[in-house]
């Protein structure tokens, strides 16, 4: 299991977002707009299934909005792309 030793400290739903959509601006309008969605779809899942459980969700959230941007760079691991620029914006 990939587990990053770097916190998000600074990262939150806000410039989660608005770092998501500047990234993915970098692609074609259709995955930009799919990458969107996609973060959208996955923040109302976190609500469904974070209801009533007493979980904060605001990283969860934040974490939503920013899992694939390393796309822009390769969609072959992108995940560890997504950490990368992730530290490098946020540390």
């Amino acid at each position: 299991m990939l587990r990053p030793q770097y916190k998000y400290e600074k990262v939150t739903p806000d410039n989660a977002e608005e770092f998501a959509a500047n990234k993915f601006k970098a692609l074609p309008e259709l995955y930009f707009k799919w990458n969107m969605l996609h973060s959208k779809c996955l923040i109302k899942m976190l609500d469904i299934l974070c209801e009533g459980k007493g979980i904060n969700k605001e990283k969860l959230v934040a974490l939503a909005w920013v899992h694939d941007v390393g796309k822009i760079i390769s969609e072959e691991n992108h995940a560890l792309h997504s950490v990368k620029m992730l530290k490098e914006e946020f540390d």
